[in-house]
């Protein structure tokens, strides 16, 4: 069988961009339908007590996280110089490995709530520049390659990758490199702010001034 021809000097373009938690778009919220949950003589006929017993389990990383508990959530997506707001994520993870011991009261050099593994689907939000998909691992004390699965707009044709740095529960830092998209607008390669959990985007960018957000960016 002959093999595609694909070209082998396509230009690889890399950007990065900052997800924000600011906790005002109820995200994410966590529901557990694993046996491991639904079972739990825990919650078990507790309903909102229990949810709360077992958010502050999670807390201080004596979870009880299990496979097939869904965490839904959309954050505010800002470019890696933290100038401007492009849009917001929009996704869905499932538990498939929990890590007890793990959380923050464990291990202090992690600044992370969920000590697990999940498998996520979820795209970026960016304007008028397009949309990107992703999907893959997301370990949240440990950096993660996601594979990009598709796009429009801009992004239309996009191949590639995406690299998942967990900074806190509510920031995250992404580096895409994609291949087969036009030449990537500068405003998406200013200098990056170098990756931190006290990061955080100028004002007029959070308060999504004229000038510092993308045309038609999701709110």
């Amino acid at each position: 069988m002959a093999k595609p021809n694909r070209p082998s000097n396509v230009p690889t373009q890399t950007f990065s961009l900052y997800e924000i938690n600011d906790l005002d778009r109820d995200s994410p919220p966590f529901l557990p339908f694993s046996v491991l949950n639904v079972n739990s003589k825990q919650n078990k006929g507790k309903g909102f007590l229990g949810w709360l017993k077992n958010l502050r389990s999670t807390l201080s990383g004596a979870h009880v996280h299990g496979i097939g508990d869904l965490v839904p959530f959309s954050n505010k997506l800002y470019d890696g110089s933290l100038t401007l707001r492009l849009g917001i994520t929009a996704g869905l993870t499932m538990v498939i490995r929990n890590y007890p011991g793990k959380g923050s009261a464990q291990d202090k050099t992690h600044p992370f709530f969920f000590p697990d593994r999940y498998e996520t689907m979820y795209t970026f939000y960016l304007g008028d520049l397009g949309h990107i998909s992703v999907q893959g691992p997301f370990i949240t004390f440990e950096d993660t390659l996601l594979t990009v699965t598709g796009g429009a707009g801009l992004f239309r044709e996009a191949r590639g990758v995406c690299r998942l740095h967990n900074l806190s529960p509510f920031k995250l830092f992404y580096t895409f490199q994609l291949k087969g998209i036009p030449e990537i607008p500068r405003h998406l390669t200013a200098k990056v702010v170098e990756p931190s959990v006290d990061v955080k985007p100028i004002q007029e960018a959070a308060n999504c001034e004229p000038g510092y957000v993308l045309p038609h960016y999701s709110d």
